[in-house]
């Protein structure tokens, strides 16, 4: 079952979050902002992140097609009714 919006909103605050904390501490350690992507840690973080605004991208495509459908059939009901 897909996930809903509301939870895949926390998720992706969480891993930008996580994300955050993690280019922290390489600034820290003095890592460049051009070498972070040789970095395993940020890459899966990154991933993640991406991942989630992707899938809701996808929700909310998923959202504009059923809002559509439910104008068609509304317009529709509309028209035969009269």
């Amino acid at each position: 079952m897909p996930l809903k919006r509301a939870q895949l909103e926390r998720q992706l605050a969480v891993a930008v979050d996580d994300l955050a904390a993690w280019e922290k501490t390489l600034d820290e350690r003095g890592v460049a902002a051009d070498a972070r992507k040789k970095e395993p840690k940020w890459r899966k973080l990154n991933a993640t992140r991406r991942q989630l605004k992707t899938r809701l991208y996808a929700v909310a495509a998923v959202e504009a097609r059923e809002a559509d459908v439910a104008e068609r059939k509304a317009n529709k009901a509309g028209a035969a009714a009269e």
